[in-house]
């Protein structure tokens, strides 16, 4: 039987790694960003899942030569090969590690679990900005396969772009909820190298979430500093997420994250909702809660 290669959204593009061992894309050679949006994959999350959880490894190699090692994986599932990532790192250092090129950091920890939970919580949300994650042994290692999105270029590269207002403002948009997910999160990481940006449909999409889940119960500053725009679905389920036990948040999250860390995130998330019913308060609900801008205005 021939084989059938998956929709672009599932394929890897070149991979390469930053200073700290961190994954990052590297991608080129895409259409622009006037182009109609892109039709949906015909793999939902859930087929993804399967495929990357149980479909057939046909290849697997090293990517890279940060510490953090991860390998390239091509599966086969039901004639269709989709690649991934595979991610296997997990660490955590007490007392205070040093770095070249950032500050300091108390109880450093970098772990692959972080990534399956990173998605967990984002598609509890509706956001659905984080790649499709599971949990996977290959050979003695369990580790997180991670799918990617191919066709995506930087913020840097955007910018070097024609916008027009309305896809600015669409940008603008989903950028603050990616700093409000990194702040729920704890995400000390997030960079130009992790954000990609698909280009037909200006839909912003997070990886590396390795460095996520910090226990500090603190807002970032970014987010504290913020006004808040956010889709009234997505409030609704964060602040059922607010109220949750910590047991449900390990559940929800496949047990990647320690009762500790699900606390915290807890506290973060009743900190968020708190700002946010500030803000309902300060301007109305129609200011606070909106839907993802639409690539083009409908004003004439």
């Amino acid at each position: 039987m021939k084989r059938r290669r998956a929709p672009r959204r599932a394929i890897w593009s070149r991979p390469a790694e930053c200073a700290r061992g961190l994954l990052v894309l590297v991608v080129g050679g895409l259409s622009g960003i006037s182009a109609p949006a892109a039709t949906a994959s015909p793999l939902s999350d859930s087929q993804l899942e399967h495929c990357l959880r149980k479909g057939k490894i046909v290849d697997n190699r090293l990517i890279g030569t940060g510490v953090t090692r991860p390998k390239r994986l091509e599966l086969e599932c039901n004639g269709t090969i989709v690649a991934a990532a595979f991610k296997t790192y997990d660490e955590e250092r007490p007392g205070l590690t040093r770095f070249e090129d950032a500050a300091p950091e108390l109880q450093f920890t970098d772990s692959y679990r972080y990534e399956v939970a990173a998605y967990s919580i984002d598609r509890y949300l509706g956001l659905n900005m984080v790649p499709v994650v599971v949990k996977r042994q290959v050979g003695r290692d369990l580790g997180a396969t991670i799918a990617w999105v191919e066709d995506a270029i930087s913020p840097e590269e955007l910018r070097q772009r024609p916008l027009t207002d309305a896809q600015r403002s669409r940008l603008k948009f989903q950028e603050g909820l990616m700093v409000l997910f990194d702040s729920l999160i704890k995400n000390v990481d997030r960079n130009q190298g992790n954000m990609k940006i698909t280009p037909d449909d200006l839909r912003l999409h997070l990886i590396d979430h390795s460095r996520s889940f910090r226990r500090d119960e603190r807002l970032s500053a970014k987010l504290v500093n913020q006004r808040i725009a956010i889709p009234e679905g997505v409030y609704e389920r964060l602040r059922r997420l607010s109220r949750m036990e910590d047991k449900e948040l390990r559940n929800l999250t496949q047990k990647s994250i320690s009762r500790a860390r699900s606390r915290a995130v807890i506290s973060r998330a009743a900190l968020i909702v708190a700002k946010i019913d500030e803000q309902r308060a300060a301007y109305g609900d129609d200011v606070v809660f909106r839907p993802l801008p639409p690539l083009e205005s409908d004003s004439p």
